[in-house]
Formats: structure tokens, C-alpha cells, sequence
């Protein structure tokens, strides 16, 4: 179970250092281009992003699920565990119900048409990915704590 906990902790770490690369690096890039060539860019990002960003996501949950169930784990453990796949939910969630949607709308637009409501829709989707980003720190965090915990 060892391996599993080793391999949970680093899927979390991809999925994590992912969202935070796009929160700290992507993000101030859009803003500081103009709309058009932001538009094309998220696009292009979200292409090499759409696949192993998700895969991360429902991996980490997925190897969470057989921790919460391993009696060599002290209780301190398992709950810590059991926040990270909460807070790994909140993630996926996110990214599908908020994100996704948004960056199909995107890609919906012609390249040189950015309509007026993409201010409202970056913001949008800034603080969503925030939000997941936050989420992500939390699932990564927890995971350590209770790989150090026992």
C-alpha cells in the first residue's frame, strides 16, 4: 500500500503543479496581451492541457479511494486522505462544470471575433480556476501531511 500512497501523492503533485503553473504563469500572460491573440492562446493551452490535467484529477481521487480503506493508516491519516479526495472532487467538479464550458465557448469563436462578453467570461473563469487551484493546494497538502502522519 506503500506504492500506492507514493503514487497518489505524485499524481496530486502533477495535478496540483499544473493548476498553479496556469494560476501563476498562463493566467498574467492572457491579461497582458490583447483580447484576440488571449482568445487563441487559451486555446491553444487548453488543447495540451484538456487531457492529462482531467487524467491527473481522477487518478488522484481513484488511488485516494483504497487509502481510506487501509487499516495500517492511522484515523489522523484517513481523514487527511479523505479531504484530499473531497478537496480532488472540488477540482474535477470545477473543471467540468465551470471551466470546460467555458473554454468550449472559446473555441466556439472565430479567430479574430472576440465578443464583448469575454471580459465577463475571463473573469469567470479566473476565479473558477482559482477556486480549483486553491482546492488542489489543499488535496496536495493533505496527502503529505498524512504521507509524514504514518
Amino acid at each position: 500500500m506503500n506504492a500506492v500512497r507514493v503514487i497518489n501523492v505524485l499524481l496530486a503533485g502533477m495535478m496540483t503543479g499544473g493548476l498553479v503553473m496556469v494560476m501563476v504563469a498562463v493566467i498574467p500572460t492572457f491579461h497582458r496581451l490583447p483580447d484576440e491573440l488571449a482568445v487563441i492562446l487559451h486555446r491553444e493551452v487548453d488543447h495540451y492541457i484538456d487531457v492529462p490535467l482531467p487524467l491527473f484529477t481522477v487518478l488522484t481521487f481513484l488511488t485516494a479511494i483504497p487509502l481510506l480503506f487501509d487499516s495500517s493508516l492511522s484515523s489522523t491519516s484517513k481523514v487527511l486522505i479523505g479531504v484530499a479526495a473531497g478537496a480532488t472532487v472540488v477540482v474535477a467538479v470545477s473543471s467540468h462544470l465551470i471551466n470546460r464550458p467555458m473554454n468550449k465557448r472559446l473555441r466556439s469563436w472565430g479567430d479574430r471575433f472576440v465578443p464583448e462578453e469575454y471580459a465577463t467570461l475571463r473573469r469567470r473563469w479566473d476565479l473558477a480556476h482559482a477556486w480549483r487551484t486553491f482546492a488542489g493546494l489543499v488535496a496536495l497538502s493533505c496527502l503529505i501531511a498524512a504521507l509524514i502522519n504514518g
